[in-house]
């Protein structure tokens, strides 16, 4: 039967997933970037170049937001839901969402398709920032009822 112990596992498992396709997908751009040459406004030497470095960029704060989901899950699997350390991964995430639609809006620049992922990265960052403000209130609520005699 499915419970929360196992959605819970389901949902570190896809996240150890994403870390590894963003890694591969890192790895393999060189390979990778002929597939987005057709696109590209800039000359396309220069615009190869950019992209690569663009992806690169762009995964450190995908794997800082994987690590802290990971982590995120992880606390919650031990019962630590309204905790301070979830508010502050939960911070973290929204704002690794933020870089991440700044590095496409950027990017947008020379490869317009880069808008896409930026609005979807700003959106899901607003998003975050918001289940971050439940639960940054519910912790001072929890903290509230543990101090009430």
């Amino acid at each position: 039967m499915w419970n929360d112990k196992k959605s819970i596992l389901l949902s570190r498992f896809c996240v150890v997933i994403f870390i590894l396709g963003v890694v591969a997908i890192a790895a393999a751009m060189p390979w990778l970037i002929g597939f987005f040459t057709p696109a590209f406004r800039e000359p396309v030497a220069t615009a190869k170049t950019v992209f690569i470095v663009t992806v690169y960029v762009g995964a450190v704060p995908a794997l800082v937001l994987l690590i802290s989901l990971f982590n995120l899950l992880g606390r919650i699997s031990r019962d630590q839901v309204f905790v301070e350390k979830n508010v502050a991964s939960l911070r973290l995430i929204s704002w690794c969402c933020f870089f991440g639609g700044l590095i496409c809006a950027a990017a947008s620049f020379y490869y317009l398709p880069w808008i896409l992922l930026c609005v979807a990265a700003v959106f899901i960052g607003l998003i975050v920032r918001v289940v971050k403000n439940v639960f940054s209130r519910a912790v001072a609520l929890q903290d509230d009822a543990d101090h009430t005699i």
